[in-house]
């Protein structure tokens, strides 16, 4: 990677909203991006934030110094490959002695919950499940597809629980153990049929939008919301329709059009199927 490629690249990512829900309540990122020492500066004097900011060495090593200068004693951690530092809100910190071929992903999130939780801030190992994930994030962002920041915020979410598992374990232990991504991509999943009904839109591209195999897809909305992606597919389109339907004087070919049917018989042939009347019926009945 150059250095152009690598400034194109962080930027992307950086201009994605993450928005989703944890347990620290709903999270709304402020910057997120994977800062190299060979492109740029990785070492950051004392500073703080309003935010909690997450920092996961990819590669490399340093030192993280947290209560800086503080009332409490300033206390500094090695931090290398797999290793990262979950900052609450208000909390001195720094990183200092950056070796040369240094990596780290950082995202600063804004959350409903004030972190109160949290004690001591220190170093703590990652997992190798947290590099997968900050990996796909930075595919993901790298691609022009329509359900890219649906699944960076899916990943996001998915990233920042684990993280949470392993620096507040108290957070999870009276609530029942639920992996809260599902119910992410499960909305992730959603939302990118509603965004591209008037596409044709299949279950194969929907799984691909968020990496997972139609398989494991099916089985978490059949879970999540009891329907398998096609049937969700067929529920949001029919929602569409019958709106259009009850709502304006489009053409059966113009409503087609904009729910996916390849022609208004094929319209015709789904809603007669799926409520027992023609679309031209429902929409003198719903109008009287």
């Amino acid at each position: 990677m150059d250095r152009a490629e690598y400034h194109r690249s962080s930027s992307r990512m950086n201009r994605i909203l993450i928005e989703t829900d944890t347990v620290l309540g709903h999270i709304k990122s402020a910057w997120c991006r994977i800062v190299r020492a060979e492109f740029e500066p990785m070492e950051v004097p004392r500073h703080r934030h309003s935010l909690f900011e997450l920092h996961f060495f990819l590669t490399g090593s340093g030192t993280a110094t947290v209560n800086c200068g503080t009332a409490v004693s300033n206390e500094t951690y090695p931090i290398g490959s797999g290793e990262f530092l979950l900052v609450p809100p208000m909390e001195d910190h720094a990183f200092l002695g950056i070796a040369p071929n240094s990596a780290k992903f950082v995202m600063a999130f804004s959350a409903e919950n004030d972190g109160a939780c949290f004690g001591r801030c220190r170093v703590l190992s990652g997992t190798r499940q947290m590099e997968t994930i900050i990996e796909m994030m930075q595919t993901t962002a790298q691609k022009n597809d329509p359900g890219a920041d649906y699944t960076i915020c899916a990943l996001a979410g998915a990233l920042i629980t684990d993280a949470l598992r392993i620096a507040c374990p108290g957070l999870f232990s009276a609530r029942p153990q639920k992996f809260i991504q599902a119910e992410n991509l499960a909305d992730c999943a959603e939302q990118i049929i509603r965004d591209n009904i008037d596409r044709g839109i299949t279950a194969e591209f929907v799984s691909n939008q968020l990496f997972l195999s139609l398989k494991q897809l099916n089985r978490l909305t059949l879970e999540r919301r009891g329907a398998s992606v096609s049937q969700l597919i067929s529920k949001i389109r029919l929602e569409k329709v019958k709106q259009l339907l009850a709502g304006g004087n489009d053409t059966m070919a113009e409503i087609a059009e904009k729910t996916g049917f390849s022609s208004g018989y094929s319209l015709s042939r789904f809603f007669v199927r799926s409520q027992g009347i023609s679309p031209g019926r429902y929409r003198r009945e719903i109008r009287k």
